[in-house]
């Protein structure tokens, strides 16, 4: 069974929300006070092995932080342009919430995708 390489596929996904929000602003962590705002957090995949290792279920969560709802929003969607060009297909919203601490809004969703071990690449779930 051959396992995905979890930092490549983080770096995978980090390069095409870096280009909407900023190198800078595309993060593995939730921000804190001093981050440069609108900001897109990555989390690592969920990976669910497939066809005895073969392929493997990846579900990736990202967030926008951002001044507003619709600033919010407005990046996620175009954040989900980028992902669907991967073959991650946007599957569902976490919900839109007030982060008291940062004084900022956070919406994301959820992404998914296959990869697949035995040509290295990522294929669409559905």
């Amino acid at each position: 069974m051959t396992l995905p390489n979890t930092e490549l596929l983080m770096q995978t996904v980090l390069a095409p929300v870096a280009e909407v929000v900023g190198a800078d602003s595309a993060l593995r962590t939730n921000p804190d006070m001093t981050a440069a705002f609108p900001v897109a957090t990555v989390q690592p995949p969920i990976q669910t092995p497939l066809y005895m290792g073969a392929a493997w279920q990846l579900v990736f969560t990202v967030e926008v932080w951002a001044a507003t709802q619709s600033e919010a929003a407005t990046v996620f969607d175009r954040i989900r342009c980028e992902l669907a060009a991967l073959n991650l297909w946007h599957n569902g919203n976490t919900p839109l919430m007030y982060d008291k601490i940062t004084k900022k809004y956070r919406f994301g969703g959820y992404f998914e995708g296959r990869w697949n071990a035995v040509y290295n690449t990522l294929e669409r779930s559905i």
